[in-house]
């Protein structure tokens, strides 16, 4: 619905019939309730109008009595009433019900209107485009733009005289309204697994092994189940166990050595990229306990395959093992998947030991680095005038980090200008993470996102911090999690500057320090968090989508175009 579509549907020429068209000062209707509060005992929450999102309670403003709270917290809610934030551009509405009517406060910045229509009908018109924008033309203020209880008088509420066509519309909206709400709910599971998963994946990590456990352990449960592990010698075994593992990596080679030589010392099986520098796997398979031949097999990819030839993880695989309590002894380096004759598989993985550091307790095998050591830092002046003479560009501004944890070509980018040492500089590239480094926010410092993908002349702009990561280090992908991890992140915080405005400098920046696995294990790290990422996108899209639902059924059922009548018994009251 646009502005001109508004006018149109304020005439009388385009009521209706059995709707009516009156103001928001109609006594008839609508009576406004002033400021003032009962005197309570004990506390109750005041709610600014900061405390509001949308329709939901984000926040509280102060825990008041009713001697001692601001002047602003003296508006009394009542069951019924239904409350709307007078600022311009502020959707912030809600419906008192009987714990807001016991326990809150409201601010002075609220409007609180009684109604002989039906509340719930009332409380979705004060949501819709209809409303607001005839609140957001007649806002006026020096400081703040709002309402003032005299434009009651020129803001027109269109409604069906029938109080049971205002509550069927106002119930098909709710419909809406709740699926919305458990949406919501699921995308915030989400963000808390996330935020779980974060915290022992960027301080503790993930191995190999663990990462690819359940592979590893359906490889040998195939083979023992089809009973390949009962006939012929062990290097029928090892032959069994690698044809299955091609299958379970068809991204990695996997090659077994058959021949047994005592002076060789390849493994049986590998799991690798050949004429790379890629060693995931090393695995050693016997078919039988022989502790002494188990534990040659065990030094040999303790020593060699983990020390010489840096394998990621070392497995030992053991068919017919009924002692695996003292075969699991031999070794914390090693993981182990035995099978007893009951087939019942039996896992240990390997002990990772950690150490002390300045970000606290880390795996051994990570380092502690700066910013600077691992990426180019380059903080952007790239405002937003256009010069006839510049390059045309595509401008990443501080909003469009700010909203998204993401980059893609599918952000809206505003248009500027560059000349060509600015293009060369600042010019974004995928893999790339841009970080805020000015806001009027303590909390926004530093808040990162990671360009997933080329973008055709983007340009990182003003109060941005390009940073381009070495990528024979760390992942972009990897560094914009840490930067999103709060442990990490409140470094930034902890040195920003300003006292209406923070920041921090290029110095802060390249000083702060980060953990940094091996690029395999950010990769596994990278993996499993952007698992949680997409399932998190899926339901935003599922939820603005949602959304434009609801917005459609605003336009056709809050202006009658589409009529509810037929959902209606006979017997119609009026108001």
């Amino acid at each position: 619905m646009n502005k001109l579509e508004v006018k149109d549907i304020l005439k009388d020429n385009k009521l209706p019939e059995g709707w009516v068209k009156t103001i928001l000062a109609d006594p008839n209707f609508f009576k406004t309730i002033g400021s003032g509060i009962y005197p309570f005992k004990g506390t109750r929450l005041y709610l600014s109008t900061s405390s509001i999102e949308g329709t939901k309670i984000i926040s509280i403003e102060e825990i008041i009595t009713y001697k001692k709270r601001p002047s602003r917290a003296n508006m009394q809610p009542r069951k019924g009433l239904v409350a709307f934030a007078k600022m311009r551009s502020t959707l912030k509405v809600l419906l008192v019900n009987d714990e807001l009517e016991k326990n809150y406060i409201l601010s002075t910045g609220f409007s609180l209107i009684e109604s002989k229509l039906s509340p719930n009908y009332l409380f979705q018109y004060f949501l819709s485009f209809l409303f607001n924008h005839q609140k957001n033309i007649l806002a006026e203020g020096t400081t703040q733009e709002a309402i003032s209880n005299d434009d009651f008088e020129k803001i027109f509420i269109i409604l069906p005289s029938s109080f049971l066509e205002q509550q069927k519309i106002a119930e098909i909206l709710e419909t809406v309204d709740d699926t919305i709400e458990k949406t919501d709910a699921i995308i915030e599971k989400y963000k808390r697994i996330k935020q779980g998963l974060m915290q022992d994946l960027l301080t503790i990590g993930i191995t190999a092994f663990e990462f690819e456990k359940d592979k590893l352990i359906a490889d040998v449960k195939k083979v023992f189940d089809s009973g390949d592990h009962r006939f012929g010698r062990e290097e029928n075994l090892v032959s069994h166990l690698s044809r299955h593992l091609e299958n379970f990596f068809p991204e990695w080679d996997v090659d077994n050595e058959v021949e047994k030589n005592n002076e060789r010392q390849r493994p049986d099986i590998i799991v690798h990229k050949r004429g790379m520098d890629k060693n995931l796997f090393a695995i050693e398979v016997k078919k039988n306990e022989n502790l002494n031949a188990i534990k040659l097999d065990i030094e040999k990819l303790e020593d060699v395959m983990l020390g010489d030839y840096h394998y990621e993880d070392a497995v030992f695989i053991g068919f017919y093992i009924e002692n695996f309590e003292a075969v699991f002894k031999l070794s914390e380096k090693v993981n182990f998947i035995l099978v007893p004759k009951n087939g019942e598989i039996k896992v240990k993985s390997h002990v990772r030991r950690f150490k002390d550091s300045p970000l606290g307790k880390i795996p051994e095998e990570w380092e502690v680095v700066k910013l600077g050591e691992v990426a180019t830092i380059l903080l952007s002046n790239v405002d937003k005038k256009i010069f006839p003479q510049e390059i045309k560009v595509k401008l990443c501004n501080y909003l469009e980090v700010y909203k998204h944890d993401y980059i893609f070509k599918n952000v809206n980018f505003s248009i500027g200008s560059v000349n060509i040492r600015e293009y060369q500089k600042f010019r974004v590239d995928k893999g790339d993470v841009i970080i805020t480094k000015d806001s009027e926010e303590f909390d926004d410092i530093a808040k990162s996102a990671y360009v997933g993908g080329e973008i055709e002349d983007l340009i990182c702009g003003y109060h941005l911090c390009l940073i381009k990561p070495k990528i024979n280090i760390i992942a972009g992908q990897y560094l914009a999690m840490v930067l999103w991890f709060e442990k990490y992140n409140k470094q930034f915080q902890n040195k920003a500057n300003g006292i209406t405005r923070f920041g921090i400098s290029k110095e802060t920046i390249e000083n702060a320090l980060l953990p940094l696995p091996s690029l395999p294990e950010q990769r596994r790290i990278v993996s499993i968090l952007s698992q949680t990422d997409e399932a998190i996108e899926k339901e935003q899209r599922y939820k603005e989508k949602l959304e434009r639902i609801k917005q459609g059924l605003m336009e056709d059922l809050l202006t009658g175009e589409v009529r509810t009548n037929y959902l209606i018994k006979e017997g119609v009251e009026s108001v």
